[in-house]
C-alpha cells in the first residue's frame, strides 16, 4: 500500500511544476542571503540538488539514512522531471564533494501542491559514505512541541555577492507563533503541520526568498535535530521579507521512518 500510494517517479502536477519552476529560475537573489559564510563540515547532513539542464534551479535537503534524503514535495518535481543528481560534502554548487544518482522518490500521498503535507523522500542509488563527510540527522520526535521562540540555524547554498555561483552558508533564527505567520501567509499558513522563523538579527534578513527543502536545525553538536524544511515561496511576497515558512518534521516522524525503510 505504501509502494502505491506515495511512489512518485515521473508522474507530475506539469501546471504547478511551470510555476514554480518559473519562480525559482527568474528569481537571482534565491538562497540563504546575508548569512555567514560556513563549511558544510560542520553541516554533514546537507544535500543540494543539481539540475545540468537547469542550472539556475536548486532545491536542498538532509541526510536521514545511509540511502535516504528528505525534502520538501515541491522537490520531487525537479528530481524526476530535470534527471537531478544529490551532491553532499561541497561547499560549492555544482563541484566538489560525492555525487549520486536519484533512485526512487516518495512524497507524501496527501500532497496537494500546498504548505499541507508538503514533505518527500528521496533514495539514492550507492549509499552515502557515512565514515567520510556526509551524516544522518535524526528528525525531531513524532508530535514534539515546538514553541515561539526557540533558536535554530538554517543553512544552504547562497549566492555570493557577485551572484556568481553558490556558497554554502547559514543564519541564525528564532521560531513565532502561528498567530504572527498567519499574518503574513495567510490562509496558506496550516499551524501544527508548518513552523515559522523570522532572522535572529534583523541585519541579517535571514532569507532572500530561499532554496525548497533548506534545512531548520534545532540543537548543536551530537545534540541537533531535523526541525524543518522550507516550505514556500509564494511570488507576491518581497525577497528580503525574514519570515519563512517551514514543514514542521515533528509530524511527519513517523512517515519518515516507514517510508525510509524501502
Amino acid at each position: 500500500m505504501l509502494r502505491s500510494s506515495i511512489f512518485l517517479f515521473g508522474v507530475f502536477n506539469i501546471i504547478a511544476a511551470a510555476r514554480v519552476t518559473h519562480i525559482l529560475a527568474n528569481n537571482s537573489n534565491f538562497g540563504v542571503h546575508r548569512g555567514d559564510p560556513a563549511d558544510v563540515g560542520d553541516y554533514p547532513y546537507e544535500v543540494i540538488f543539481e539540475f545540468p539542464t537547469e542550472p539556475k534551479i536548486t532545491c536542498t535537503g538532509a541526510i536521514v539514512s545511509d540511502h535516504h534524503i528528505v525534502t520538501t514535495a515541491q522537490c520531487t518535481k525537479f528530481v524526476a522531471k530535470l534527471d537531478g543528481l544529490a551532491r553532499v560534502g561541497s561547499n560549492t554548487k555544482g563541484n566538489g564533494g560525492f555525487e549520486h544518482k536519484i533512485d526512487k522518490v516518495w512524497f507524501h500521498e496527501k500532497w496537494n501542491d500546498n504548505l499541507t503535507n508538503n514533505i518527500a523522500i528521496i533514495k539514492v542509488f550507492e549509499p552515502f559514505q557515512l565514515d567520510k563527510i556526509p551524516k544522518v540527522i535524526t528528525p525531531l520526535d513524532q508530535n514534539e512541541e515546538i514553541k515561539s521562540g526557540t533558536n535554530g540555524t538554517i543553512s544552504g547554498w547562497g549566492f555570493s555577492e557577485s551572484g556568481i555561483g553558490q556558497q554554502f552558508c547559514k543564519i541564525n533564527v528564532v521560531t513565532i507563533d502561528g498567530d504572527n505567520c498567519k499574518r503574513i501567509w495567510g490562509a496558506e499558513f496550516v499551524e501544527k503541520v508548518s513552523l515559522c522563523t523570522e532572522s535572529y538579527k534583523e541585519e541579517e534578513n535571514v532569507l532572500c526568498a530561499g532554496n525548497f527543502g533548506d534545512t531548520l536545525v534545532f540543537g548543536n553538536g551530537k545534540d541537533r535535530h531535523l526541525a524543518g524544511l522550507l516550505s514556500w515561496l509564494p511570488s507576491q511576497h518581497q525577497p528580503d521579507e525574514p519570515v519563512r515558512t517551514y514543514t514542521n518534521i515533528a509530524m511527519y516522524h513517523n512517515w519518515i521512518n516507514k517510508v525510509i525503510q524501502y
